[in-house]
C-alpha cells in the first residue's frame, strides 16, 4: 500500500505548512513543457480553508515518506455531490533541463504497448532512483537493446501502488551521444 500526503507550505503566508492526506496522483511531463500534476483529495471539513489561507505556499507531495515532487498550485476544483465528494488540485512545475541525461532501464520494462498515436509506451518498474519527479532532466531512456528519445513520461501513484510509463518520441542511434 502506498501512502501520498500532499504538504502545502504556509511560510510565505506566516502560517504553519498543512498536510492533506490524498486519494491519488497524476502527472505528466513532454519535452520542452511544464510538469503537469493532478493531486485527488478526499473532501475533508478544513481542507479547503486550509488551501485558500495558502495561497503564496508550495506543495511538496511524498509516497511512504519519500518526496516526490514539489510543484506551484495553480487550480483548485472540488466537486461535492451525494455519491462523490473530493478535491482535485491541479499544480506545474517549470524546469529548465539544462543538462538533460540519459536514464537506463534496461531490465526495468514490465511490458511495452503502442499508444492511440502509434507511439511506444514503456511500464517502467521502479522510479525510486530518479525522484524527486519534478527534475527528471533525461531526454533519452537506454531500454536495452534499443535507446529512445522520450517524448514524455506519466505517472499514477494511488492507495494500492503505482504506475511509471515513458512514451517514445523516435529511436536514437547512440544512447550517449
Amino acid at each position: 500500500m502506498t501512502i501520498t500526503t500532499l504538504v502545502l507550505t504556509g511560510a510565505a503566508d506566516s502560517l504553519p505548512d498543512f498536510t492533506f492526506k490524498t486519494n491519488s496522483i497524476t502527472g505528466t511531463r513532454k519535452s520542452g513543457e511544464e510538469s503537469r500534476f493532478n493531486f485527488s483529495l478526499p473532501f475533508v471539513d478544513g481542507y479547503l480553508d486550509a488551501y485558500d489561507a495558502r495561497l503564496n505556499g508550495d506543495l511538496l507531495c511524498y509516497a511512504d515518506g519519500v518526496l516526490l515532487l514539489e510543484c506551484n498550485p495553480d487550480v483548485l476544483n472540488y466537486n461535492v455531490s451525494a455519491v462523490n465528494k473530493n478535491i482535485t488540485i491541479q499544480a506545474t512545475k517549470h524546469i529548465t533541463n539544462s543538462n538533460p541525461t540519459t536514464h537506463d532501464f534496461t531490465g526495468r520494462i514490465e511490458r511495452i504497448r503502442r499508444g492511440t498515436d502509434g507511439k511506444q509506451v514503456f511500464s517502467v518498474v521502479g522510479f525510486s532512483d530518479i525522484l524527486p519527479l519534478d527534475a527528471i532532466k533525461f531526454y533519452s531512456a537506454d531500454i536495452g537493446d534499443s535507446c529512445y528519445n522520450i517524448l514524455e513520461y506519466r505517472i499514477t501513484i494511488n492507495n494500492s501502488g503505482y504506475a511509471f510509463e515513458l512514451v517514445e518520441d523516435s529511436v536514437k542511434n547512440d544512447c550517449f551521444s
